[in-house]
């Protein structure tokens, strides 16, 4: 995914997806779309970025609150960071996120 229109380049890659459980995924609609619309190149709209934003953090919390087993690992931190700044990013700067498969 590429965010369009923000005057540079930021890109995330599927393997971020990965890290979020996929029974969590489904309860994120935002999410869940995304995830699995991932190869079909969806474009995602600055208020679509906003509700993921609103869905990663509620998704920590509950990472968190259910004591998941990588939840202390680093490895969910670091991703749900990325997500967060990069969806923050589009939303904030009314960018579309334009998804291409490789």
């Amino acid at each position: 995914m590429t965010i369009t229109g923000s005057g540079r380049k930021e890109s995330i890659h599927d393997e971020d997806f990965l890290e979020i459980p996929h029974t969590e995924k489904l309860r994120c609609p935002e999410l869940k779309r995304i995830y699995e619309a991932f190869y079909s190149d969806p474009i995602i709209y600055p208020n679509q970025s906003r509700s993921i934003v609103a869905e990663l953090e509620l998704l920590n919390i509950t990472i968190f609150s259910k004591r998941l087993k990588f939840a202390g690992s680093g490895a969910w931190e670091q991703t749900y960071q990325r997500l967060k700044n990069f969806f923050s990013e589009a939303w904030e700067t009314g960018s579309m996120i334009e998804c291409q498969s490789d």
